[in-house]
């Protein structure tokens, strides 16, 4: 996805381009574990957590929020990321 991919898939090129400058590299969306997101909730619950990450960041990381999307494609995003991540094997 263009606004998450940048960041968070190994080719993506703000991740490969400033990948010394994060705190923490960002997980790769597909395969690595969400550390802010509880294993073993409801798709739904993930939904909702990650479209509130999606939206306002994550204080003390370098995941910053992106407030200037619209609510509707923020959940589409939110729900890209779920749906990618349960039909990819790990």
């Amino acid at each position: 996805h263009q606004y998450c991919g940048a960041c968070h898939l190994p080719e993506g090129a703000v991740r490969q381009k400033y990948a010394s400058s994060f705190k923490r590299l960002p997980p790769n969306l597909l395969l690595d574990p969400l550390q802010h997101i509880p294993q073993n909730e409801s798709p739904t619950e993930d939904r909702l957590r990650i479209a509130r990450i999606i939206k306002f960041g994550l204080a003390e990381t370098d995941m910053a929020g992106h407030e200037y999307l619209p609510d509707a494609q923020v959940q589409v995003i939110a729900d890209w990321i779920v749906t990618t991540r349960q039909h990819t094997p790990r």
